[in-house]
């Protein structure tokens, strides 16, 4: 490798300028390798976070420690007389 000290003096920046430039563009290979093999971060959508949070009034609606069971009961009886009336008039 030739050292710089026995190259004249204008092209010694010059060769400076290069290794820097050089330098650059490796490291910007090294960063852009490392973002394309790194896992990607997902995001959640908006109806995703939707279905969530309605899932979970929901089951605090129905668990609730003093009126759950009421209603509970409430809706497994408006869905049995829903589905008994749906079925006699398909059945006529």
């Amino acid at each position: 490798m030739v050292s710089l000290k026995k190259l004249p003096e204008e092209v010694q920046p010059l060769l400076g300028e290069a290794k820097k430039t050089a330098r650059r563009q490796y490291i910007r290979g090294r960063v852009a390798a490392a973002k394309a093999t790194a896992p990607r971060k997902t995001r959640t959508s908006a109806k995703a976070v939707a279905a969530a949070g309605t899932a979970g009034a929901a089951s605090a609606y129905f668990f609730d420690p003093i009126a759950g069971k009421r209603r509970r009961e409430q809706v497994r009886e408006r869905a049995t007389t829903l589905f008994k009336r749906n079925g006699r008039t398909e059945n006529a």
